[in-house]
């Protein structure tokens, strides 16, 4: 695939000082607070390297936070908010972004994506850097970048539960700041997949299989929502992974048919979802049996977080998890969300 010409040179986009998170805590956090706040956690936290298990990384733990926020932004939960200052008490040292800045005369007149494919795949993170340089540039600095990487985690079957999700979080922390910040979330996304992609380790899937390997007949679906009766035991990574597959579907991706593929192969392959049973809901009509989880409203799964006597990662994931999925379910499936929602959270 090679891009359309270089566009004329654009006005660099702002980039915004960041300062220390412990500046900002406080009582009580209004919108304008909470927002700012965000902005500078996201900032901070893109700059800690991916080294261990990707879905504990705090960008990871910190864009899911702030998502649950803003389920009720009028009013910013203290609670969630501290969380996520925890996970970034400090400000890390700054990461150079220096070699995503490619000057103009050494792009050329086009850019070939397959060379940052060819790059990430054989684990040469300087050649991935200068690629994915030089597409940040033709796409002056929009996430359109995310969407390649997107397309090479889901194209690692052992470590798309771990690498989608985080290169997901990662473009929509980088929707969330802004353009003048692309380049810092694109840094982490990329050093995982490289690092993925050199080592063939499984990347924190906890598969530990390294290369993927088929252990039972795969059952093959057509959508996340297709394959989400048999999550309901399946471990926390399956249900994130599928979450985030029905967000990404949900949205508009250049690549979303390979993506897309990616993701539920994973979900046929991953977790022998084969002789697993489906579950079966006991409401015949959407909203039946009234009650939370019944309905599109996701309010109760900021209850659940505030009435918890702490907050811990599975209950932040599972709220952030349902959250992604009632966003984007049609009616029918509010019977089965609200079952796995409640079976899950007493699992917790």
């Amino acid at each position: 695939m090679t891009e359309p010409p270089i566009p004329p040179e654009a006005p660099p986009p702002e980039e915004m000082t960041l300062r220390p998170p412990g500046e900002f805590r406080r009582e009580q956090y209004d919108t304008d607070a909470a927002l700012e706040l965000f902005e500078n956690l996201l900032l901070a936290a893109a700059r800690i390297p991916v080294e261990d298990d990707p879905a504990t990384h705090p960008l990871v733990l910190v864009q899911a936070a702030k998502a649950l926020v803003g389920l009720r932004p009028h009013e910013p939960s203290r609670r969630l908010i501290d969380f996520a200052l925890d996970r970034c008490p400090e400000l890390p040292p700054e990461r150079p972004v220096g070699d995503l800045k490619i000057p103009l005369e050494r792009l050329g007149t086009t850019v070939a994506v397959f060379e940052l494919e060819d790059a990430v795949e054989s684990g040469d993170l300087p050649a991935a850097r200068e690629q994915l340089g030089r597409l940040l540039l033709v796409s002056d600095n929009k996430p359109f970048a995310f969407d390649i990487l997107l397309d090479l985690a889901a194209r690692q079957p052992a470590n798309v539960p771990a690498l989608v999700p985080l290169v997901h979080y990662c473009l929509r922390a980088a929707q969330f700041v802004g353009a003048g910040h692309v380049a810092d979330f694109l840094l982490p996304a990329l050093d995982a997949l490289v690092a993925a992609s050199g080592s063939g380790s499984s990347s924190g899937s906890g598969s530990g299989r390294g290369k993927h390997e088929r252990k039972s007949p795969g059952r093959e679906f057509g959508s996340v929502w297709e394959a989400l009766p048999y999550l309901g035991d399946a471990p926390l990574e399956a249900l994130t992974l599928a979450a985030h597959g029905a967000q990404i579907a949900a949205d508009e991706h250049v690549k979303q048919g390979s993506i897309q593929r990616g993701i539920l192969g994973a979900l046929s392959n991953n977790w022998q979802l084969a002789v697993s049973k489906p579950r079966r809901t006991g409401h015949s009509e959407p909203g039946s049996g009234g009650g939370r989880g019944s309905t599109g409203d996701r309010g109760w799964l900021l209850e659940e977080i505030e009435q918890a006597s702490e907050i811990t990662i599975g209950l932040l994931m599972w709220a952030d998890n349902f959250r992604m999925l009632y966003r984007t379910a049609a009616e029918e499936h509010y019977p089965l969300l609200k079952e796995l929602a409640e079976a899950r959270l007493a699992a917790l």
